[in-house]
């Protein structure tokens, strides 16, 4: 299986307003065969009001910059006729702070908000993200809400099981659409706890055995291996930096000991990658070409599912800030 994930703004334009669209998908379906593709990633689709994406508004309808649901519903035929399979990215931590949702929580419907998380406690107030040292808590006209993604992007509560229900109900309409699988974005951050996150997760699969979830563990190998268990499929972050680094320094003890930790005795199975939307691309970290098709050479002959981020194939450059 070889994967393939498309930022479909950026991807191909058909009706010339400069933006990409699903119509644009679909007319690429001969080039992604001629790579080999049978699986394709789609990052977030929804109704949202930035260009990224992942902060939306409406978990059960199309961009309309990107075509609308026809248009979605064609190409995943098309696609599965010719034996591609599709799964969709979904930021199921949060939502949009313009998601209809917050706006009635914001607007003082009790029901609304216990949709997410609030808190006045002043020492609470202080926590930061650990990777960035950005605040955590955002205030507002309602009190203080948790969005750890930023103020545009409020934690769901996940404590509430109206939350969950919800959520299942929104994965069984794209399910039952016909999609194959789903990209878990921030899967590690549903709950602070580590044990709590995982015993949610392993409730809420439940409920969509057979069905493909790839899970974002940006995190040690030892909580990825944890969390692979959960998943079955995991993004597997080690190896794109063993790979990248042990080309570019000539070291292949770097990438022995990537794949031994990475890839070796694994009950699951590793999404493998070089670069994705978050991260600088390959041609901006590797120069040299002849380099970066060794990385591509090595990526395509390990263990698990190789995935190749839109573009990469044809040296894109793009730096990530």
């Amino acid at each position: 299986m070889v994967g393939y994930e498309i930022f479909v703004r950026s991807y191909r334009d058909t009706n010339e307003d400069g933006i990409g669209d699903i119509r644009g998908i679909e007319e690429s379906i001969s080039y992604l065969l001629s790579l080999g593709v049978n699986l394709l990633w789609l990052m977030p689709i929804f109704k949202s009001p930035s260009f990224h994406g992942y902060d939306v508004i409406d978990f059960e309808s199309i961009n309309p910059l990107y075509g609308d649901i026809e248009d979605f519903k064609r190409l995943i035929s098309t696609l599965h006729d010719k034996g591609i399979k599709v799964i969709l990215d979904f930021p199921l931590q949060h939502t949009s702070s313009l998601h209809p949702w917050f706006e009635k929580a914001l607007s003082g419907d009790e029901n609304f908000r216990n949709y997410y998380l609030w808190n006045e406690n002043d020492e609470v107030l202080l926590e930061r993200r650990e990777w960035d040292g950005q605040p955590v808590w955002h205030p507002s006209p309602s009190g203080h809400y948790k969005g750890l993604f930023g103020a545009g992007l409020p934690d769901l509560n996940y404590g509430n099981e109206e939350v969950s229900r919800k959520m299942k109900e929104i994965l069984k309409y794209w399910f039952d659409m016909g999609i194959d699988g789903v990209r878990l974005d921030a899967a590690k951050h549903i709950f602070e706890d580590s044990k709590q996150n995982k015993r949610f997760w392993e409730e809420f699969l439940r409920d969509f055995e057979r069905k493909m979830f790839i899970g974002e563990i940006w995190a040690s190998q030892d909580t990825v291996d944890e969390y692979g268990e959960v998943f079955g499929y995991v993004f597997n972050f080690l190896l794109s930096y063993s790979i990248k680094e042990s080309v570019k320094r000539e070291d292949p003890d770097l990438l022995i000991e990537g794949i031994q930790k990475s890839l070796k005795n694994k009950s699951y199975t590793p999404v493998n990658f070089l670069t994705n939307h978050d991260m600088t691309r390959l041609a901006d970290e590797i120069e040299d070409e002849r380099k970066r098709k060794l990385a591509f050479s090595i990526l395509m002959t390990l263990p698990g599912i190789p995935f190749i981020f839109y573009g990469e194939e044809l040296g894109m450059k793009g730096r990530y800030d």
